[in-house]
């Protein structure tokens, strides 16, 4: 799943940096809108998924390149004590799911680059957490497991600012910030 992500990244990536090439009839002709070629925003995301004690309101990092869209997110659940890779026999669940996003997306720029629609694929990891209380307080994930997701973004520019608000099939809600580079 790795792989097809990386993929996605790159078919993404080229479909951007090849429509921003410029040909003969448009090296002569005036810009009436200059997409954003490094935007960044932060902002928060809430999941559809059981994340048991921990929260389903993660923070959220986004990228803005030409068309290209990608952004992160995360809960950053742990345990108690230190991070091991290895459990024994008192392990015990802590009912604590720990859970990281993924998503890329292709921006449609409407209404002389005021409004933006963004439509995102990408997925959702989430892993339990265990604690052992051999010796002294450590914990381990357990196996990740992928959750699928598609989304759908609008964003409003204000000059360098803009705001961005979403939904999708596995992280519900998205809310940002972000500002405009060059």
């Amino acid at each position: 799943m790795k792989t097809f992500l990386l993929i996605l990244l790159v078919v993404f990536l080229s479909a951007s940096i090849f429509s921003q090439t410029a040909t003969p009839s448009t090296l002569t002709e005036e810009p009436t809108f200059n997409p954003p070629r490094l935007g960044m925003c932060i902002g928060a995301s809430l999941v559809n998924i059981e994340t048991g004690s921990a929260s389903n309101v993660g923070v959220m990092v986004g990228f803005n390149m030409w068309n290209f869209y990608m952004d992160f997110g995360f809960n950053g659940a742990g345990g108690k004590g230190e991070q091991l890779d290895f459990h024994s026999s008192r392990s015990y669940s802590t009912n604590i799911i720990n859970w990281y996003s993924i998503n890329a997306g292709y921006t449609f720029f409407l209404l002389n680059g005021d409004f933006w629609i963004t439509p995102t694929v990408g997925g959702v990891f989430s892993r339990g957490i265990y604690q052992d209380p051999i010796g002294w307080d450590t914990w381990f994930y357990t196996d990740e497991e992928f959750i699928p997701a598609a989304g759908l973004l609008v964003t409003y520019r204000t000059n360098e600012i803009y705001f961005t608000v979403g939904t999708g099939t596995t992280e519900i809600f998205k809310l940002s910030i972000g500002y405009i580079f060059m």
